[in-house]
């Protein structure tokens, strides 16, 4: 935080995301890897936030995901892929879980500390943070832009990566409510029952319909 001058603040926020605080922080090093990616000339990057578990066939499954993104015809150049899922957020949401596919389409994103994208993409997040400055955290600042139509964002499933703050491996930095000890059973619980007792319960409710 201690890098957050005025200037940088002036240039990128509004308020209320235009004061010293974590949140703030945490979206500036993401800004950063954008400014990188198109400094270096970079076609595309990987995100990694530093609180990230990664699957242990993580590169073998992100390889799988790239080559079908690749493959699809009428491809967007500003393409982004959620990688995580740290909000536990079901894939019927948005999708039919499909045979042999990694990636759907979605209109908003999970959370931000895992993800994949185009160097259009990272453009367009700074065009509109430089004309109309971020006033959300990072999660929800791009939901703005996913929502607008300039980044085509997919969701990874099946998730490949999640954040050890959301997980109750340790504590967040940033927010409050991802503290205690019961934090890691109730991840475990939730997760189990999105995996394995969801799927059941939407088949049982769709033949029942």
């Amino acid at each position: 935080m201690k890098d957050l001058t005025p200037e940088w603040l002036d240039q990128w926020f509004g308020p209320p995301m235009n004061v010293v605080q974590p949140r703030t922080s945490c979206c500036s090093k993401h800004l950063v890897a954008y400014q990188r990616m198109i400094r270096d000339g970079w076609n595309d990057a990987l995100v990694l936030e530093d609180d990230m578990f990664l699957s242990e066939d993580f590169v073998e499954e992100l390889n799988l995901s790239l080559k079908e993104l690749r493959s699809r015809p009428g491809l967007a150049e500003a393409a982004y892929i959620s990688l995580e899922n740290s909000g536990l957020r079901p894939l019927n949401k948005i999708a039919t879980e499909e045979p042999g596919v990694t990636l759907y389409r979605a209109s908003k994103g999970r959370d931000t500390g895992a993800y994949w994208l185009t160097r259009a993409s990272a453009e367009r997040f700074l065009e509109r943070a430089t004309t109309a400055k971020i006033r959300e955290s990072t999660p929800f600042f791009q939901n703005i832009v996913f929502e607008s139509g300039a980044v085509e964002l997919f969701w990874r499933h099946p998730a490949i990566a999640e954040q050890g703050s959301h997980s109750g491996k340790f504590d967040s930095l940033v927010t409050e409510h991802r503290r205690g000890l019961m934090r890691r059973p109730r991840w475990l619980a939730r997760k189990a029952f999105q995996l394995y007792l969801r799927p059941i319960l939407d088949r049982l409710f769709s033949f029942a319909r």
